[in-house]
């Protein structure tokens, strides 16, 4: 099976680009053991070019290496962050989220969970949609579909997310992100 999420990040960086027009510099935050990893970073820097901005990779490969990423961030001071999901940058949501608010660097992210937390935008398929999904596959292998004989679905529902407050309190860091339109 294909993976959709890496195709989508044009789409990411599109949105992104419509909220803070002047980015000119991204970063990506992804995980580079995670089998998609490479898909991601290929699509979002092909992405990022095509929008006249360069891309910057930030590798974390386990909880520890958050320290070292995020201390490159404020060295390098993006205009904005992609974080790829991924387990370890789901777990590390909050930390993720929490950095990027008290540091006034933007970030967006594959799930509306992201931005429920404190994140700034997100765009990406449904959660919960994919979970009923996947309930409805258990329901028909329990009432004894053979799993081989089931169609692979990709995801149909998807939804585009922006934390109002977190746009409102980025405001006053207007005067430090050359990306803020003020």
């Amino acid at each position: 099976m294909r993976a959709l999420a890496p195709d989508i990040n044009a789409k990411r960086i599109e949105f992104l680009k419509g909220v803070l027009p002047k980015i000119s510099r991204l970063a990506l935050l992804y995980t580079p053991t995670d089998p998609g990893s490479e898909r991601h970073v290929g699509n979002a820097v092909d992405a990022a070019r095509a929008l006249s901005s360069t891309v910057s990779k930030v590798e974390v490969r386990t909880p520890a290496d958050f320290d070292v990423a995020f201390a490159a961030l404020l060295r390098d001071r993006p205009d904005a962050v992609l974080v790829v999901t991924d387990a370890l940058t789901f777990l590390a949501r909050k930390r993720i989220i929490d950095f990027g608010t008290e540091h006034g660097i933007p970030m967006i992210f594959e799930f509306k969970e992201f931005v429920e937390l404190g994140g700034l935008l997100s765009y990406g398929p449904s959660l919960g949609d994919i979970w009923r999904r996947g309930a409805h596959y258990v329901d028909k292998i329990l009432k004894g579909a053979k799993p081989d004989d089931l169609p692979v679905e990709q995801p149909t529902k998807f939804e585009l997310a922006i934390n109002l407050k977190t746009a409102n309190a980025a405001r006053p860091c207007c005067a430090t992100n050359a990306a803020c339109t003020g």
